[in-house]
């Protein structure tokens, strides 16, 4: 009887026991579930942050822009009104717009355009050249300020942006104060004020694609990202071409794309008043 009731005692505890294990099991399965779900939360909030660090960078470029061309308009504006300028008489102004033209940011160049097309500027004086079918140009000579034209400049043969400023004499417009600011050299100097250096780097694209800004200055103005008009043909950028797509759509965001062998996670936006879309790329 002894031994019987010590093996029923035994049984009893070892059931107990294992009971006990199935319990813990169950918890340590509840616990890791809990995990599990704490590091996906980890997970997303980290993207989330990440993404946040990268529109913010976007934004930073845009913002840089959008100050470099407000300076721009301001100091046209200013020296479209002095006496000189608004005499409209080349060699009246050629000196003052030459002290200005020193002042301005990324080997930027003053021009005088009068409305019939012939245009003078400080190094070059007289081009042989006509502005009057320059996009920027009916704009400016209806008496408002134009930008965001880009170009390849028909006297220094570089890629462009073009701030216009029509000149008044009274109420009448007596020609145009250009300022053209080369894209490439514009670029080089945000990415040096903002510290962005390479494998990381920034470009800016047009809304139908055309390359505005680009560290391979080649590119700009004869590459379109999303036709393909201009690249290399023997690098894959179809993962390219679909996340720009998406994002000239969207404006704004994150994404990441392949361009051959390389990814990048890319965060962008847009400056409104350019028609430009901005992407801050970390590779």
């Amino acid at each position: 009887m002894g031994s019987i009731l010590s093996y029923l005692i035994l049984q009893s505890n070892l059931q107990s026991f294992q009971t006990q294990i199935t319990q813990l099991e169950t918890y340590n399965d509840d616990l890791q579930s809990q995990v599990d779900s704490l590091q996906t939360s980890i997970n997303v909030l980290e993207e989330s942050v990440h993404s946040l660090s990268l529109e913010a960078k976007a934004s930073e470029m845009r913002n840089a822009i959008e100050s470099d061309l407000s300076n721009l308009i301001t100091i046209g504006e200013i020296v479209a009104a002095l006496p000189e300028v608004r005499s409209a008489v080349w060699e009246t102004m050629r000196a003052t717009l030459a002290t200005y033209e020193s002042r301005l940011v990324s080997g930027s160049f003053i021009w005088f355009c009068y409305p019939n097309g012939t245009y003078y500027t400080t190094t070059q004086g007289l081009i042989n050249r006509t502005l009057s079918d320059r996009p920027y140009f009916p704009v400016a000579i209806g008496g408002n300020v134009s930008v965001g034209t880009t170009v390849y400049s028909r006297s220094s043969g570089l890629a462009v942006h073009v701030t216009a400023i029509p000149v008044f004499n009274g109420t009448s417009v007596v020609g145009i104060l250009g300022i053209s600011t080369p894209l490439h050299e514009w670029a080089e100097s945000i990415a040096a004020r903002l510290g962005i250096d390479l494998p990381d780097f920034f470009f800016v694209l047009s809304e139908d694609g055309w390359i505005q800004m680009h560290p391979q200055g080649e590119m700009i103005l004869t590459a379109n990202l999303v036709t393909g008009e201009g690249m290399d043909a023997a690098v894959p950028y179809a993962s390219l071409t679909e996340f720009l797509e998406e994002a000239l759509a969207a404006k704004e965001g994150t994404g990441i794309y392949e361009y051959g062998d390389v990814a990048g996670t890319c965060g962008y936006t847009t400056i409104t008043s350019l028609h430009w879309v901005v992407f801050y790329v970390e590779a």
